[in-house]
């Protein structure tokens, strides 16, 4: 807050010294711009507004969000809004997008004044501008917004974008099997299956002396079940809870459900996510060619639910459920239609 009303004094203060220079004839308009020198001037302004909005985006997702890995952006940017926290929108607009045009509007007014006007001594003469103008914003335009590029990518981290484009891997092509080519033996007698999905819980929270990272521990009955009765897969040794790492494609929400049911990462077959369709509220074919745990009970004619607070469209998982296992859905929606919450009642990610 300090620091905006400072901004704003500094500002203000250029304004009534720009004024006075003005009123007192050193500075006079020398050119107007013609088409030509409008339509760079218009691109030059798009540009430095995109440099300067992809910079302060990522600087304030690596810095609001925390560890955000850069196929969590991509496939967090093709989503629709629905369903997203509304103080994270707000956020948005309030830091980095009005940082961003704020930025773009100083800059353009500071250019502009430079294009068409010229500080003057009165017997000193014009200087001819016209025909350098346009080369110029277009020159000047691009080297904004290569460094408002280059400076957002180092903020997301040079390798993660090289890994994400540039980068292959063989392990699936060596170690995947398909489920769908297994064949897969059920008893006579079935029973049910209860899968539960724990976001952000993760053994960090478990105290030090078993391989978290808290000095008390915050989940001491779940981590007992997980020493002594349940099966974790674990990178740690006897008597530790570890964890497995995070790699691109199985890191957020969507993304880990379906890693998790499917055995694959959310990513298409060239290693890029297919933003154009999962972007979609209701893709017509979501994550085509896996084959899941939802596929496979429906063949053994499972009747298969899923239940959660939020709304189910956001990032897809509404569409891969229902595409991969014909899942009943359960959501915040049927929640209101079966009258369990109020009509008005919204709280963001659960009921």
């Amino acid at each position: 807050m300090v620091l905006c009303v400072i901004a704003a004094l500094i500002l203000y203060g250029i304004v009534l010294l720009y004024l006075f220079i003005s009123n007192r004839g050193y500075i006079v308009r020398t050119s107007h711009f013609n088409k030509r020198q409008w339509v760079a001037f218009f691109l030059l302004m798009l540009f430095i507004f995109a440099g300067s909005l992809i910079y302060t985006g990522s600087y304030w997702t690596m810095h609001d969000m925390g560890n955000v890995r850069f196929d969590q952006i991509v496939y967090i940017m093709s989503q629709p809004l629905r369903g997203t926290d509304p103080a994270q929108i707000r956020k948005f607009i309030v830091d980095p997008l009005f940082s961003a045009i704020c930025f773009t509007s100083i800059s353009i007014v500071i250019v502009y004044s430079l294009a068409t006007r010229q500080f003057s001594l009165k017997k000193s003469k014009p200087i001819k501008k016209k025909k350098i103008l346009s080369p110029v914003f277009l020159l000047l335009g691009v080297l904004m917004f290569s460094s408002g590029l280059s400076l957002g990518i180092r903020e997301i981290g040079y390798a993660d974008v090289k890994a994400y484009y540039f980068e292959d891997t063989e392990i699936y092509n060596n170690n995947y099997v398909d489920p769908a080519d297994v064949d897969l033996q059920f008893p006579k007698e079935k029973r049910n299956l209860v899968y539960i999905f724990l976001e952000s819980l993760e053994s960090s929270y478990a105290d030090k002396s078993i391989g978290g990272n808290e000095d008390k521990n915050l989940i001491p009955n779940l981590a007992d079940f997980a020493l002594n009765e349940g099966t974790q897969f674990s990178n740690a040794g006897p008597g530790e809870i570890g964890g497995m790492m995070q790699i691109p494609g199985a890191n957020q929400t969507a993304s880990s459900m379906v890693s998790q049911t499917s055995g694959a990462p959310l990513r298409a077959s060239n290693g890029v996510l297919d933003v154009n369709n999962y972007g979609m509220e209701e893709p017509e074919s979501f994550f085509p060619g896996a084959y899941s745990l939802g596929e496979v009970l429906e063949e053994e004619d499972y009747n298969q639910m899923l239940f959660m607070g939020s709304q189910a469209e956001f990032a897809g998982r509404k569409a891969y459920f229902q595409q991969h296992g014909n899942y009943d859905i359960r959501d915040y929606h049927w929640a209101q239609e079966q009258e369990l919450i109020p009509e008005d009642y919204y709280e963001w990610w659960g009921v």
